[in-house]
Parts: C-alpha cells; structure tokens; sequence
C-alpha cells in the first residue's frame, strides 16, 4: 500500500518528453491520465503509450486515471489496464456512489486473479467532483474495498457543478475540503489528497494553497506539472522548526508524565497530552526520531 502520498502528479501521456520528466520528478505517485486531458481522438493512442511505458518496466507502481464510470471510454479503459503489468492503482473520477466503485473493485478482481497477484493489490483512489458526490461521501468512504484508502477531489468539475468561482484564497473550497478531512477520519480512512493548483508559473500560489490544504488536516496534493512536484511536497514536509518544537515538547512533556504531571507550559505553550501527541506526528511525519 502507498501510505503517503504527498504528491501525486498527473501526467498526460502523449509527449514523450512531458513523461519522463514526469517519472523523474520526484513524485510518490505518478498518474497517467486517460480522462480529460486527452481528446477523444487520441484515447486509443494515450492508452498504448501508457501500455508501453509499463511493458518497458518504466511505470511500474504508477497509477492510471481512467474516465468515469457513466462515460462511453469506461469500459475501453478498464480492459487496458489488464496489458498494465505493475500497474500501482487507478483513479476514478466523478465518483458520486459507492456502486461507481464497485464496477471497478471486480474489474480489478479478475485483474488480479488473472495475474496470481494478492486481492486489493491494485490500488483505488476515488475522486469527489459533484455535489452529489459530496453529499455521498460517507457512502462512499463505507465500500468494503480495501483498495480505497483515501479520497481525492476535483476542484475544476466540483466549482463547474454548483455553479461556484475558485478565487486566489480558495474560499469556494472550503465546505468540501472539510467534509473530506472529517468524513475520511470518521470512516477511518488516511488523509484525502488535495486538488489541483492550475497556474503553473504561480508557485507561490501553489505553495499558500498546499499549506491551507495541509492545515485543514490533508495529507498531500495533485499536481500537474512536474515543476509542482518539488513546492507542494515541501508543503506537506514539517520545517526544520516545527521539528525541533516537536521533540522539545515530546522531551519535556515525557519527562514531566514521570514525575507525575499531565500537562506543562514549554516556552509558554500548553503541552498536555493531546499537544505531545500531535507533535509525535509531527516526528512521524518527518520520519525522525524524538531524540
């Protein structure tokens, strides 16, 4: 299972270029993109690109967004991804039911009995774009699959849907990065993938997006240029500060739970129990030690 995912960078496969420098960017998942990004006419020409990218052992644990289940290139797109050996996971778009994941979850299935690889090795990462979708998000979450681990959402199609404009602060985004952090927590789930930032060339936009998503308790972001790849990962990477705050109350609070106490004031800041626990996930985050 990919536990993290920071970064998650779409990657539209036509331009030979544009793919390698999307499977050197760095990313902790690469998605080939065989929805939006590609005209009808090139559909058929993305999917052998991408089958050819895995046959050369270039693509292995990378991911495909395929179109919505409703669409007319759904079922054209599942039965490519048997020619995918090391295929990662997919991506569904516009889910609005658990029963749009369920057609896929036993496409899979035969996928990976047909392979002999281990059920639920395919990964599934489920995109929230209407507002139905939205409202449905606890159903969703609740699909006995456990190829799904986390949500991600559409910010284009979602603001498209209700008839919402996504300014430079994003307030439009507010009520469903919301409902995805809380409801994802309530099922159980990892932290919900973010959506896309489109102006390329602002990367202090891309940046100040990345951390409100982070604070708002998201565990990473789509990006769609390899360029954003290095910005939104620095996001969602505790700063060297917040670290050594982190140990210095982890250290301080461990050692006053041996004398007895509960909670202290490190530097004027309250640290009890609930404190000392985020910070350990701030070391975990960072994946460094207390010490």
């Amino acid at each position: 299972m990919q536990s993290r995912m920071r970064t998650v960078l779409l990657c539209t496969p036509i331009n030979p270029r544009h793919i390698d420098k999307s499977l050197s960017a760095g990313a902790d998942v690469v998605v080939f993109d065989w929805e939006d990004s590609v005209e009808v006419s090139r559909k058929a020409a993305a999917r052998q690109t991408v089958t050819d990218r895995f046959a050369m052992g270039q693509a292995a644990g990378s991911f495909v967004r395929v179109n919505a289940t409703g669409s007319a290139y759904y079922e054209e797109d599942v039965s490519a991804l048997e020619g995918l050996a090391g295929l990662g996971g997919v991506v569904l778009p516009k889910v609005e039911t658990s029963a749009d994941l369920a057609s896929l979850d036993a496409a899979l299935t035969r996928l990976e009995a047909s392979r002999g690889l281990a059920p639920a090795s395919v990964r599934v990462l489920p995109l929230i774009e209407t507002a139905l979708g939205v409202e449905n998000i606890s159903d969703i979450l609740a699909t006995r699959s456990s190829r799904v681990d986390r949500l991600s959402f559409g910010a284009g199609d979602y603001s498209l849907d209700i008839g919402a404009r996504i300014t430079a602060d994003e307030s439009a985004l507010g009520y469903i990065r919301a409902r995805l952090v809380n409801a994802s927590r309530a099922a159980g789930k990892l932290a919900p993938v973010d959506s896309v930032w489109l102006d390329v060339s602002d990367e202090q936009g891309l940046a100040q997006s990345a951390v409100r998503a982070r604070n708002l308790g998201f565990g990473g972001k789509l990006c769609i240029h390899p360029r954003q790849v290095a910005v939104a990962a620095h996001a969602f990477q505790p700063s060297d500060e917040e670290i050594a705050v982190a140990r210095r109350h982890v250290a301080e609070f461990e050692a006053a739970v041996a004398q007895g106490l509960a909670a202290i004031h490190v530097a004027g800041v309250l640290v009890d129990y609930p404190v000392a626990e985020r910070a350990r996930r701030t070391l975990r985050e960072a994946d460094v030690s207390p010490a």
